[in-house]
């Protein structure tokens, strides 16, 4: 018999285990008010039982838990804090403190991603499970949102695994596949299909009866490797800051929280140290830079690369087969990245072109305009033809009107294949169906499509541009390179915006009569203004892939989810002022972008 309780699924068998099926409302099963109810009375049923001989926790959806309710975590204030911290202490870490408690096995049966409040669910069972399959990822992810895992995650990783090995997989937030979450100790067991799965946790059971007690729990537990008196956890705790300044030139709180929290835990027992997790994770929440982070990181990436914002044509279509002219570094990068998603891609010569082998080509991708000149009368029907990289307008392009439909740009980074972002350039005369057919392709290349209506320019590249010429005027001031670098970078850039003349400018190493700051938001304001006016001008038509492909980029410092969500953060009225004053000082560049205004006088954020 199923009872359904909150979403999650209660079925005991005749040898009394009870296996939970957790089908939350919504595509994923998340921490959310829904989750808390179903925890909580699940526990209370599980604790009444009388002959309860072991519990399976799984999955009806394709991932097996997604974890918290960023939404809401996004949503608390100061004034919440302490109610959030109520609701992480009683509704979340108790019923799971009580589901590890019961006097039977409890299997967490993995049947997909389990990353972030999953494997915190995970870690709350007395054995892991999971399915050794190509989707299957685990982790605890919550760093790179601004984070740290706030459902007792770190806590049982810290005391399962012992500091060394817990803190580099928390601090990077590393996605591990089975095989190495099973090798890191995320997991207990790997099944090679769902239909293994629930029968290797029965079978555990059954062999397992007495394996009810978390190492936690146990007389005598010691964390292990040694707590925050063992001289070599010490040291590491002592040179981990260090280390993540480094990485962060402390522009991210939640990497020193986290090495705070880890402190705690290694210095106290079990239960407080879960109080100081739910402690840290609650500062971070009310951080700018959490908010930045889950907004762009999370829900507007998740809506790119969901096809939120792939022009509206057709249904999704996948590309199986390109031609390129002609050879370069570029379009061998892009012949690489196909190879690896199994499309077929052909890099032909001009001279050896032909129209029976473009035939069965869904695109024809050419380096120059030069070259879709001369092969122009080659090209089928019904393909797209791709200019990478245009440098000029291709509204003029092809001569043939009846091809000028089928002509679209791409901007590509040749020098990296892991460059995250491709630009795809709209001419006027450019269809929606031949805009979604390369946007599709993009997707296909796990790359993340930004669609401009522009192809004079590359949105990225307008912003660079500006962050170098701003470098340019400060040093033609008197700043030295070395200083304009080295302020660029703590902006969280990685390069600064003058690196090619490392040694110019003048002797003295203080810029004269430039404050600091000045400097600073100088360089980072002149981007700011640029994204704006993409956005203003419709270059980049939605705040999303605005936000998305800068941050994606590393053209923006993550810490601020782009320049159009630190205008927000900031405060549209701050920036307006800060605006204000630059300009007074420094020049028109610097004023402020009309629709700022537009959006102070209707109280509005800069939104989709």
């Amino acid at each position: 018999m199923n009872d359904n309780i909150h979403g999650f699924l209660y079925h005991k068998n005749n040898n009394n285990i009870v296996t939970i099926t957790m089908d939350l409302d919504g595509p994923v099963n998340a921490m959310n008010a829904q989750f808390r109810r179903a925890i909580n009375e699940t526990v209370n049923r599980l604790e009444r039982e009388t002959d309860l001989k072991g519990v399976i926790i799984t999955s009806a959806k394709p991932t097996f838990f997604a974890g918290g309710d960023l939404a809401e975590l996004a949503q608390v204030t100061a004034d919440q804090a302490d109610e959030q911290f109520k609701r992480i202490e009683d509704e979340i870490k108790a019923p799971l403190r009580r589901l590890e408690k019961l006097p039977v096995p409890v299997v967490a049966a993995i049947n997909g991603a389990a990353l972030g409040g999953g494997l915190e669910l995970g870690l709350a069972c007395n054995y892991r499970i999971a399915v050794n399959s190509e989707n299957m990822q685990l982790g605890l992810p919550e760093v790179t949102l601004g984070l740290l895992p706030g459902a007792g995650g770190m806590v049982r990783l810290i005391h399962r695994l012992g500091a060394e090995k817990a803190l580099p997989l928390i601090l990077d937030g590393n996605r591990l596949n089975a095989a190495q979450a099973l090798e890191a100790g995320l997991i207990d067991a790997t099944v090679t299909s769902q239909k293994e799965l629930l029968s290797a946790a029965f079978e555990y059971i059954e062999s397992n009866p007495d394996a009810c007690t978390q190492p936690w729990d146990q007389k005598g537990h010691q964390i292990k490797n040694g707590n925050i008196w063992n001289p070599k956890i010490n040291q590491l705790l002592s040179a981990a800051p260090f280390q993540v300044y480094k990485k962060t030139r402390g522009l991210l709180p939640a990497p020193e929280v986290i090495l705070s929290v880890a402190s705690n835990i290694l210095a106290t027992d079990f239960d407080s140290g879960m109080k100081a997790e739910s402690r840290g994770l609650v500062q971070l929440t009310l951080t700018a830079e959490a908010k930045n982070m889950i907004n762009t990181l999370f829900f507007q990436i998740n809506a790119v690369n969901s096809k939120k914002y792939r022009p509206a044509a057709d249904t999704s279509r996948t590309v199986s087969q390109i031609a390129m002219f002609e050879e370069d570094e570029l379009t061998n990068n892009i012949n690489s990245t196909c190879k690896q998603q199994n499309i077929k891609a052909s890099l032909k010569k001009v001279s050896q072109a032909s129209k029976q082998d473009l035939l069965t080509c869904q695109l024809i991708i050419v380096n120059n305009n030069s070259v879709l000149e001369t092969i122009e009368p080659l090209i089928p029907a019904d393909a797209a033809i791709v200019v990478l990289n245009p440098n000029q307008s291709m509204d003029s392009l092809p001569s043939n009107n009846d091809l000028a439909d089928r002509t679209i740009g791409l901007h590509w980074v040749s020098s990296q294949n892991s460059h995250p972002v491709v630009e795809i350039c709209c001419t006027e005369k450019t269809s929606i169906a031949t805009a979604a057919i390369v946007f599709d392709f993009v997707r296909q290349l796990r790359k993340t499509p930004i669609v401009l209506h522009s192809t004079a320019d590359s949105f990225l590249t307008r912003i660079a541009q500006s962050y170098v010429d701003e470098g340019e005027r400060l040093l033609n001031e008197g700043a030295h390179s070395i200083l304009i670098n080295n302020l660029g970078k703590q902006l969280g850039i990685p390069k600064g915006p003058v690196e090619s003349r490392e040694d110019s400018g003048s002797n003295d190493i203080a810029a004269p009569n430039i404050a600091m700051q000045d400097i600073k938001d100088r360089l980072f304001f002149r981007q700011v203004i640029e994204a704006l006016n993409c956005y203003e001008q419709g270059i980049v038509r939605t705040v999303a892939e605005n936000n998305v492909a800068t941050v994606q980029s590393q053209t923006a410092p993550t810490w601020s989810g782009g320049f159009l969500q630190f205008v927000n953060t900031y405060g549209l009225r701050s920036f307006k002022v800060r605006c204000d004053s630059l300009t007074q000082r420094y020049g028109e560049r610097f004023a402020t972008p009309n629709i700022i205004e537009e959006k102070l006088s209707k109280q509005q954020l800069i939104a989709d």
